[in-house]
């Protein structure tokens, strides 16, 4: 078995290879883990930037400081936090998060019942006695969260559509802009900051990131430093200024980093090729559940539901010794239990990261399409243990924690809207 060191190198240079040439050859046989994965990718991007960003803090307390700062418990059958669940059908175990308040009033059209869909209990009764397979196909159609363990493969982590343009303008550190929420998109411009890039995280006034209520400490711990704007984006028509506000914004922009279904954007009138066409030098990168292809790029996915698409699953089997880890995938002998805390998310924050900063260096105008499950199904190539990510290794999350959040002494994340008026007056003069 190979130790920490030989699979986060073997890791690292695969990432910095592939960012000049996608044709990178399949990965050597590796007995790694996910936490090795994602030293790696930070590694990576330590060496991109020249710089030491998060000192102290490496790839593996990225992807659990959340569990600790909130204390949440280990997962199993139902992720950390509490919304995703693994369920069997009749004919495969199914993910199903429901994060949003506003999903759970679909579930009875997504059953085709007029039963009571109001419980995990009585959703979770009805789900045994219908087709999975089925369940994930309209569901995905509905807007749901929903998919098969295993149902998403990826040899490369990103893809980059290049527009054709003289290089753009290079200033002494980026500017970027930030129209990202919850957790992947955030982490990836919390790491640009720490490699010096100036970042405005601009939200809408109508529907702010949802973390500055939810979980106020994580977004003080992946937000602080960060510029805000607040604009009205609820209604295009209704709110053109504000629109046309943050359309002068982007194009003043080195790196913008979003986190919407292609279409979201274009109800809002905001068209990337179209933005990328007016501005050479600019990266876009694009965070999707699964990729920006059709039919994937309507696809909804959350961190717990795209890991366990891209194949980051536990399974345990039931003998007399108790429950034992094993790899097999015969269904109703093993049971699927979720590995760590939204494992997709800050995964593919680190990973966005390294190719925003190798888009800016570069400066060619592109559009880097960058989704959970492709992120995490390229680094599960590199895993053979999955089961060896620590989770609350020393049973003191609060210690750790702030271990892990000493990078934020002295900065608080920015009152929403506080920077507005003299971002856009700094901006947008034109």
């Amino acid at each position: 078995m190979e130790s920490d060191n030989e699979t986060s190198a073997l890791y690292k240079q695969a990432l910095l290879a592939s960012l000049s040439d996608t044709r990178t050859g399949r990965p050597p046989a590796t007995s790694g883990s996910i936490g090795e994965c994602a030293n790696g990718a930070l590694a990576a991007l330590r060496s991109l930037t020249s710089t030491d960003l998060l000192a102290g803090v490496d790839g593996t307390d990225l992807l659990t400081e959340r569990a600790k700062l909130l204390e949440l418990k280990t997962p199993g059958r139902i992720s950390a936090n509490g919304t995703c669940r693994l369920i069997k059908s009749n004919s495969c175990w199914i993910a199903l998060n429901l994060a949003r308040q506003e999903d759970w009033a679909l579930m009875p059209a997504w059953l085709q019942t007029g039963l009571p869909c109001d419980s995990w209990q009585s959703l979770e009764l009805l789900i045994q006695q219908q087709c999975g397979h089925n369940l994930v196909l309209r569901g995905r159609l509905m807007g749901l969260p929903v998919t098969e363990p295993h149902s998403h493969k990826a040899s490369q982590w990103y893809a980059a559509s290049v527009f054709r343009q003289p290089a753009g303008r290079r200033r002494s550190a980026p500017v970027v802009i930030d129209l990202s929420s919850l957790w992947a998109g955030p982490l990836c411009t919390h790491l640009l900051l720490h490699a010096g890039a100036t970042v405005i995280k601009v939200e809408s006034s109508q529907r702010p990131d949802a973390t500055r209520f939810s979980t106020p400490e994580f977004h003080q711990l992946v937000n602080a430093g960060k510029f805000s704007v607040s604009l009205d984006l609820s209604n295009r028509d209704a709110n053109r200024d504000d629109i046309s506000s943050l359309n002068k914004l982007l194009l003043q922009a080195d790196i913008v980093v979003e986190s919407s279904r292609p279409r979201a954007l274009r109800q809002m009138g905001i068209e990337a090729e179209a933005i990328l066409s007016q501005t050479p030098g600019l990266t876009w990168i694009s965070i999707t559940g699964y990729g920006r292809s059709e039919p994937q790029a309507n696809w909804v996915a959350f961190g717990d539901d795209a890991a366990i698409a891209a194949g980051a699953v536990l399974y345990k089997t039931c003998d007399k010794d108790g429950h034992k880890p094993d790899r097999t995938l015969e269904y109703g002998t093993a049971r699927p239990n979720f590995v760590g805390d939204a494992l997709s998310d800050p995964l593919t924050g680190i990973h966005a990261a390294l190719a925003a900063w190798e888009g800016w260096l570069r400066r060619s105008s592109s559009l880097i399409d960058i989704s959970l499950a492709g992120v995490t199904a390229f680094a599960m190539q590199y895993v053979g243990d999955i089961s060896s990510l620590g989770f609350f290794p020393d049973g003191n999350s609060k210690r750790n924690s702030e271990e892990n959040s000493h990078r934020q002494r002295g900065v608080s994340a920015r009152p929403l809207g506080a920077d507005t008026k003299k971002i856009l007056a700094e901006f947008t003069r034109q």
